[in-house]
């Protein structure tokens, strides 16, 4: 009854769990898990300092079917279930948040095994998904039964699982999958790429070394011909071992394709590929002429760069200053994060990191800023909610730059430490 009412209410109006109970003449808790149960639905959204908030859920409309191993790459799915088939090809998106007859209205004219369903902790719904031959996204961290893994073995069907809500899920499919306009120039690879200098395929081990020792954790790097034209890749394992006289053509990767994008490319489709593949450093190409590299790092400065004003994380709302322990230049943030959140964001570390940046560099004057760049470390994932600290010390250099160091920290461990160069945007309020 409360899953109803909820489901009617229209969208943006703010719930209340002890409003609910009085009206719907319930008891807290029971509205309570009602309100969690519309959360795994994707019926509500609960934003910091907003409350609990009635959202539309909606369905993605995939522009060209996706791999089932690409949805799992991207998304950060574990398979339950089906892995011989992760070269399915997904076309449609299915959120459950209704009925069995709403599922099959939504399954209607549609190749059922071709869909993936949406479900959190709804057994039958679960259930009704395979019988009809759709694959399963259990979302929410809710598990698929013995009965259920048996049918989708006997079905050739894919059970995927997810610890986030099906509201996280869908945004993710919604940013990553869904339709989407063109790209500026400024999306684009050759306005981010590295011009290199160049490896030829005659070079000798000595020139590697002299130009790109540093680079050892790259599994391959790319060599040219004599026109620039891309020769393949230099294995750094075997470099490793390899004579300075040697020459790199000796040096090949048994693989020979090396990973090759165009210049032209949106570097949004080159972050979901490496990704998906695992790589980290590609050959820009215009044509069959290799003009520059680009890599993983080169993504992190256009992400950095081009979203300035978007710092607003749901961390910010799990950070109180400490003010007794605080300055201008080192600000000491106690961190408490609700038990549900740390299941329901990934990255949380980085979030809060960013967060505190941000409301550091606010503080010292800087209104509006761009992160330049920057290094993050992660050793740990933080796993508990309370006992946790997190200082941001901020040092200028010039007029408009900024050096912040931050680390996240209990008693025990460091989990993550960061360092981010800052630029004030415009005119900023001097101290």
């Amino acid at each position: 009854m409360v899953l109803s009412h909820i489901e009617s209410l229209p969208e943006n109006t703010r719930i209340s769990v002890r409003e609910l109970a009085a009206q719907l003449q319930v008891s807290e808790g029971t509205a309570y898990k009602a309100v969690k149960e519309a959360e795994q639905r994707g019926l509500v959204r609960i934003k910091p300092k907003a409350g609990t908030v009635r959202v539309k859920a909606e369905q993605p409309a995939f522009e060209n079917a996706v791999s089932a191993a690409e949805l799992v790459r991207l998304m950060g799915l574990s398979v339950a279930s089906g892995k011989e088939k992760l070269a399915r090809q997904i076309r449609k998106l299915v959120i459950c948040d209704g009925s069995e007859q709403s599922l099959l209205h939504q399954l209607a004219g549609a190749e059922a095994a071709a869909c993936l369903c949406l479900c959190g902790d709804r057994p039958a719904l679960q259930a009704a998904v395979l019988e009809h031959g759709a694959n399963l996204l259990l979302t929410g961290g809710a598990k698929p039964s013995w009965t259920q893994m048996n049918l989708a073995e006997r079905r050739e069907l894919l059970i995927l699982t997810s610890p986030q809500s099906a509201y996280s899920l869908v945004r993710l499919f919604d940013t990553e999958l869904a339709k989407r306009g063109d790209f500026s120039g400024s999306g684009q690879v050759s306005a981010w790429m590295q011009t290199p200098d160049y490896l030829y395929y005659n070079d000798i081990m000595a020139d590697w070394q002299r130009l790109y020792s540093e680079s050892s954790m790259i599994k391959q790097y790319p060599l040219v011909g004599d026109d620039l034209e891309l020769y393949g890749g230099l294995d750094l394992w075997k470099a490793a071992a390899a004579v300075p006289s040697q020459k790199l053509r000796s040096l090949m990767a048994d693989q020979q394709n090396f990973a090759a994008v165009s210049a032209d490319d949106a570097l949004k489709e080159v972050a979901k590929r490496f990704i998906v593949s695992g790589e980290s450093l590609a050959a820009v190409l215009d044509g069959r002429r290799m003009v520059g590299i680009i890599t993983a790092n080169d993504l992190l400065r256009y992400y950095m760069y081009t979203e300035p004003n978007t710092y607003e994380y749901a961390a910010d709302s799990f950070l109180t200053r400490d003010n007794s322990v605080s300055d201008q230049n080192t600000v000491v943030y106690r961190v408490r994060i609700p038990e549900l959140e740390l299941k329901n964001i990934e990255h949380i570390e980085m979030d809060l990191i960013l967060s505190a940046a941000g409301s550091h560099l606010r503080q010292a004057g800087c209104g509006t800023y761009t992160l330049k760049s920057g290094t993050f470390f992660a050793p740990k994932h933080i796993v508990r909610s309370e006992g946790l600290m997190l200082v941001s010390r901020l040092q200028r250099s010039g007029r408009d730059t900024c050096v912040i160091e931050t680390e996240i920290n209990d008693d025990s461990f460091s989990y993550a430490k960061a360092v981010l160069i800052a630029s004030a945007m415009g005119d900023n309020e001097e101290d």
